[in-house]
């Protein structure tokens, strides 16, 4: 098998993932959590979303078959669910996420779409196909997941020098940032869905 494929595979999905970009995310939603609580999220959310990956890895086509949907219907969703995240944390009202138990939480928003969202999907499922093989594809999900994970779980040191006021900022900022990030699921998807129906 080449390396430079498992290296390919690797980097595909963590572009898509993107475990960096999502830390700051998963601290703004848990910052009122306590330490124990975050890695409790943390390792759920981590193991939640590669559990979605692998399923979607072998049976994703299945699934969109048998309920008659498709990635533009599921990244349309997702943006949904992000967007309304994104509104509780820019208008200063009391997030729904913080009403959430630590589990739901870590499921939605957390687990999907953030990570195991429409694109990592997507990516994981074309990596079952060659050239790539389901053991690059393995491969990649779990590298990438653990990232995340650690990521996550050290999220708290990354960021707790900046203090209170700094915390404040970061919510508000990547709460813009996850209302971008909605709306481009929402855009994506919608202009899949009009390329099918035009074509």
């Amino acid at each position: 098998m080449s390396l430079y494929l498992f290296i390919q595979a690797f980097a595909m999905l963590f572009v898509i993932l993107d475990a960096v970009g999502n830390a700051p995310i998963f601290y703004a939603l848990t910052s009122d959590r306590s330490a124990k609580e975050r890695r409790d999220i943390a390792k759920k959310s981590a193991i939640t979303a590669a559990s979605i990956l692998f399923i979607f890895a072998f049976l994703g086509w299945y699934i969109f078959e048998f309920f008659g949907i498709t990635i533009y219907d599921f990244e349309i969703a997702g943006g949904i669910i992000l967007l309304l995240v994104a509104l509780d944390n820019l208008t200063g009202e009391t997030p729904r996420t913080r009403r959430l138990s630590s589990t739901d939480l870590a499921i939605v928003p957390l687990a999907t779409p953030l990570y195991a969202g429409p694109g990592s999907i997507l990516t994981v499922m074309y990596l079952m196909h060659p050239p790539f093989t389901p053991l690059m594809c393995v491969f990649s999900i779990v590298t990438n997941i653990l990232i995340a994970w650690l990521l996550m779980v050290y999220s708290e040191k990354l960021f707790s020098t900046i203090g209170s006021v700094g915390t404040k900022a970061v919510v508000r900022i990547m709460g813009l940032i996850i209302a971008a990030m909605a709306i481009m699921f929402i855009r994506k998807g919608i202009m899949g869905v009009m390329q099918e129906v035009l074509s």
